[in-house]
C-alpha cells in the first residue's frame, strides 16, 4: 500500500508549471523563493568551491590516478545529495554533516604540521580544503538546524508533488 502511494505522489512537472508551483507557495508561505535563492546560490557556491579544490588537488599532484576521473562523480554526488536535502529530507543532511566534520577534523589533524614549511602552494591547497569544507559545513548545518530552512523543505515536497497548492 505504501509503495503504491508513493508512485501516485511523483508528478513531472513542465519548467513553466513548476514556476506556477512555486509563486502560488509564495503567496501561501512568504519568504519560500527568498530561501529557495538562498539556498541555491549556496549550494551553487559550495559545488564550485569544491570543483576549485578538485581542480588544485589536480594540479598539485594531490589527487593521481582514478581519483581525477572520479571528481566529477563527486560534485554529482554532492549535487544530488545536496538536492535531496534542501527537496524532500532535510533530517538525512544530519549525516553528511558528521561526515563532513570528521573529513575536516581529519584533514586539520593531518595537515596542520605541513604549514610550518611555509611552502605556498601546499599552504594555498591547506587553506582552500579548510574553506571549502566550512563553506560545505556552514551548508548542511544551516539545513540541519535552521527551522526556517525546515519549513522550505517541507513547502518543496509539496511544489514538487503532485498534492494541490
Amino acid at each position: 500500500m505504501r509503495k503504491k502511494r508513493q508512485k501516485e505522489d511523483i508528478a513531472y512537472w513542465t519548467k513553466e508549471q513548476l514556476e506556477e508551483r512555486k509563486i502560488r507557495m509564495e503567496q501561501l508561505h512568504p519568504g519560500y523563493l527568498a530561501w529557495d535563492v538562498r539556498l541555491g546560490t549556496w549550494l551553487g557556491f559550495v559545488l564550485i568551491g569544491r570543483m576549485f579544490l578538485h581542480g588544485l588537488s589536480i594540479i598539485l599532484g594531490a589527487e593521481r590516478g582514478l581519483v581525477m576521473f572520479l571528481a566529477p562523480l563527486n560534485l554529482l554526488f554532492c549535487l544530488g545529495f545536496y538536492l535531496v536535502c534542501i527537496r524532500n529530507r532535510w533530517e538525512i543532511s544530519w549525516a553528511f554533516l558528521i561526515l563532513r566534520g570528521g573529513e575536516l577534523v581529519r584533514t586539520l589533524f593531518r595537515t596542520l604540521p605541513s604549514l610550518l614549511y611555509l611552502n605556498f602552494w601546499g599552504d594555498l591547497w591547506w587553506v582552500t580544503t579548510m574553506a571549502v569544507l566550512c563553506l560545505d559545513i556552514s551548508f548542511l548545518a544551516a539545513v540541519a538546524w535552521i527551522p526556517a530552512v525546515h519549513r522550505f523543505v517541507k513547502a518543496q515536497r509539496v511544489v514538487y508533488s503532485s498534492q494541490e497548492i
